[in-house]
C-alpha cells in the first residue's frame, strides 16, 4: 500500500488516463494479492520477500524525491521532515529484519520495531501537514 501511495504522490499531478489505468490495475492486483495471503495460497517466506522488495522500492522513491528537491534547491521544511521520517523508518525496519534474542527476556528486535514506529507516525503526519504539493487523491475528484 505504501508503494501505491508514493506513486500516487509523485505522479498524480499528471492526471493522465494512463495514470488512472495504473491506479485501477494496482488496486486490482493488491486485492488479488490480499486474497492469496488470506487463503494461504502463498508461502509466508515468499510474502516476506515481496514485502521487503516493495519496502525498499518505496523508500528509494521517497529518498529520490528528497534528493531531487535538495538538488534543485527547493528546500522546504516538509522535505527535511520527509527525509528524517524515512531515515528513521529504514533504521526501524532494520530491527524488523534482525532476529535477536530478547534483551533481559523482554524486548526483542520486533518489539524495538514497534517502539520505533510510534514517533515515526507523528513525524510522518507532520510531513503531510507541511507538504504543500498536490495530495494523492485529488486527481480522482474530477
Amino acid at each position: 500500500m505504501s508503494l501505491f501511495i508514493v506513486i500516487c504522490r509523485m505522479f498524480s499531478r499528471f492526471e493522465t488516463k494512463l495514470f488512472k489505468v495504473f491506479v485501477t490495475v494496482f488496486s486490482v492486483l493488491s486485492i488479488w494479492r490480499f486474497m492469496d495471503v488470506c487463503l494461504d495460497k502463498i508461502s509466508f517466506q515468499n510474502h516476506l520477500y515481496l514485502c521487503i522488495v516493495l519496502t525498499i522500492l518505496t523508500e528509494l522513491i521517497w529518498f529520490g524525491w528528497c534528493i531531487n528537491h535538495f538538488q534543485h534547491k527547493q528546500l522546504s521544511k516538509s522535505v527535511s521532515v520527509c527525509l528524517i521520517c524515512h531515515t528513521l523508518f529504514v533504521i526501524a525496519a532494520s530491527f524488523e529484519m534482525i532476529d535477536s534474542p530478547p534483551l533481559d527476556g523482554i524486548l526483542d528486535a520486533h518489539a524495538f520495531w514497534h517502539l520505533l514506529t510510534i514517533p515515526i507516525f507523528f513525524i510522518w503526519f507532520r510531513f503531510w501537514q507541511l507538504d504543500e504539493d498536490i495530495t494523492p487523491i485529488e486527481f480522482l475528484q474530477e
